[in-house]
């Protein structure tokens, strides 16, 4: 997994077409150097000596949980192989914190968790330890936060009980990139993005045949069909698709149960996905997933309206981006419930900010087109 430093702010583009989906979450950025993973962190994580913290930002599914869990272990076996420095490792899901201030979730819920007993003279421990900038906050899904996450995250990591903390946080992209303000958080942040996986490269390079081999190591002729498969003519929104660290999996994992063969059409290929994404979600997110027969139906409206748009004064037409008065004017009174549930679930990103208002697009221009077809 490479990652790349961003140094510029995101400009608008054009809206891609559905060969080209993954476009909906890329922008214009400065590339400054790219990381293996090894090497990331070894350079970046372990050279972390204070000043800015790290925030790692990608797309969803593009494997920044997996990053940061990946991190947390590295860093508990360098402390392993360096004692007797003690080191403390907080992984924190911000989606549990939810509105509470920072500091108070990791002293009354978060410390009871990891230590039996002993909780202030814990506590205690932490502060000589943080003091040393022996103490690491992993804090995973910024975007998941109750309320406005960057101004609390701002807020409570200025405290002075936050001084020499190191913090590594994974947010989406589309978050990160679409305060209209500007993001509070770039100053006190190094910010490195999450790459989508690669076809063949001048290098010779092919990180997607690389993955499906790995997914398929006990069977070198599926992987290869696989792959030869996503290059033949009309799989192009599939192969743009699966660039994508968790659409792969779901491409690998449908594969597997279906005995080996690419369904012969893509909605059936898109009905193993979605079942695949329900049934995953499902101990996460149970209360959402109760919906899925009525948000289905939603999805397919809101993805049959943008389909159906006329060209505007310009001659353009936006067919793939909905801000949140589109949506809650065609869910009318349900739109409260539902649009949590597909942001939830993932099936609705935003991607930017219109007249003040979040601007949302489907996970993928081809999981729009799916619902339209469920729905018709």
């Amino acid at each position: 997994m490479g990652l790349i430093e961003r140094k510029e702010r995101p400009k608008v583009k054009e809206e891609p077409s559905p060969e080209q989906g993954s476009q909906l979450y890329q922008t214009e950025y400065t590339e400054t150097k790219r990381f293996e993973h090894e090497a990331f962190l070894a350079e970046v994580v372990g050279k972390r000596a204070g000043g800015k913290h790290i925030a790692i930002i990608g797309e969803p599914g593009a494997g920044k949980t997996t990053i940061l869990t990946k991190i947390g272990a590295w860093l508990i076996q360098q402390a392993e192989q360096q004692p007797p420095a003690p080191l403390v490792v907080a992984w924190i899901s911000l989606a549990d914190v939810g509105d509470r201030r920072l500091q108070a979730y990791l002293r009354d819920e978060w410390l009871p968790k990891v230590c039996e007993d002993n909780f202030d003279a814990a506590w205690e421990d932490w502060k000589g330890l943080r003091q040393q900038g022996r103490v690491w906050l992993l804090l995973d899904g910024l975007d998941e936060m109750s309320g406005d996450a960057l101004t609390a995250i701002h807020r409570d990591l200025g405290q002075a009980w936050a001084q020499n903390l190191r913090v590594v946080m994974t947010c989406r992209i589309n978050q990160w990139e679409a305060s209209a303000g500007g993001n509070i958080l770039i100053d006190s942040f190094d910010v490195y993005r999450t790459l989508d996986y690669s076809y063949r490269t001048s290098q010779g390079e092919d990180q997607v045949k690389d993955f499906i081999c790995k997914w398929f190591a006990d069977n070198e002729k599926v992987a290869t069909q696989i792959r030869t498969e996503l290059d033949a003519p009309g799989k192009e929104r599939i192969k743009d698709l699966v660039k994508n660290p968790l659409r792969l999996t779901l491409l690998c994992a449908s594969w597997e149960k279906d005995n080996q063969a690419l369904p012969e059409t893509q909605a059936d290929l898109y009905w193993g996905f979605v079942n695949y994404l329900y049934n995953w979600k499902a101990a996460e997110f149970s209360d959402e997933v109760k919906l899925r027969q009525e948000l289905d139906l939603a999805l397919g409206e809101l993805a049959k309206a943008g389909l159906n748009r006329q060209p505007i004064n310009d001659g353009a037409v936006r067919r793939f981006r909905f801000t949140v008065s589109e949506i809650s004017k065609l869910w009318t009174d349900r739109s409260d419930t539902l649009l949590p549930a597909a942001k939830n679930l993932g099936w609705l990103n935003v991607v930017g900010e219109e007249a003040g208002e979040a601007v949302y697009a489907f996970y993928h221009p081809t999981f729009q087109e799916y619902f339209v077809a469920c729905s018709i």
